[in-house]
This record gives structure tokens, sequence and C-alpha cells, in this order.
């Protein structure tokens, strides 16, 4: 059976440090090698930030649910969010060069996230954005 973390935050920087904090507080006793704790915390990173900042809530507060789920072979990460309709995997598949980055942020984010994961998943359900990625353990 999978074990599972689940917080919810707002959608603002200042509650990322502690999140990332209570992510590897949980990942910690799982062992897990410090490559993929790297990995996993650089993608949650990118990703949570792609929210923050281009997610722009449709109606009140801009809540973002984040569960990681610890299976016998990967991790997976769920992130769920209110925001408006964004799909990343629409994204070209090209890597932004040097003077392009400025301009191309999301787009340099999810580069990155598709070359550390295993694979990824995007759906709009009840108005809601649902990521999801998974890492080989």
């Amino acid at each position: 059976m999978a074990e599972a973390f689940t917080r919810t935050i707002k959608n603002q920087r200042e509650e990322m440090p502690a999140l990332l904090e209570d992510i590897n507080s949980f990942l910690t006793p799982h062992q897990l090698d410090k490559k993929i704790l790297n990995s996993l915390n650089l993608v949650l990173e990118e990703a949570m930030l792609n929210i923050i900042q281009h997610g722009e809530a449709t109606a009140g507060s801009h809540d973002i649910s984040v569960t990681l789920k610890l299976e016998a072979d990967q991790v997976g990460v769920e992130l769920l969010d209110n925001g408006r309709a964004f799909n990343p995997l629409a994204l070209p598949h090209t890597r932004p060069n040097a003077a392009e980055v400025e301009t191309q942020k999301a787009e340099l984010g999810i580069h990155l996230v598709r070359n550390m994961m295993r694979s990824m998943a995007y759906r709009r359900e009840n108005d809601k954005n649902i990521f999801e990625i998974w890492i080989k353990r």
C-alpha cells in the first residue's frame, strides 16, 4: 500500500519553504536516493512557482493542494489548483537558449520537469488543474 502526504497552501511564494520542509521531513525516513530527493525538490519548486505566478485564481482565494504518494517503484506527485486552465504539457518541446530564458520562464520550468521525471499527465476537472508527475525510485 502506498504511503501518502497531502498539504494545501495559498498561492504565495512565502508558503513554499515550509511546504518543502514538510515534504522533506515526510520523505526522510523512506531513505530515498539523494539524487531523487534533489530532483523531486527542484521539480516541485518549479511546478509550484509556475502555478503561483501564472495561475490567477478564477474566484476567491487560490489554493494549491500537493499530494505525494510513495509506491514501491516510484514517487507520485499531484498538484491541484483552482487557477485558470493551463496545461503545462501543451508548451512546445523546445529547449530555450540563454537569450530566451527571461521571456520563456514557464517553458524553461516545464523543460526541466520533462527531463527529470518518469512521466507526467495533466487534466482539468471541476474547474481545477490537476498536474501529476512520477519519478522512478
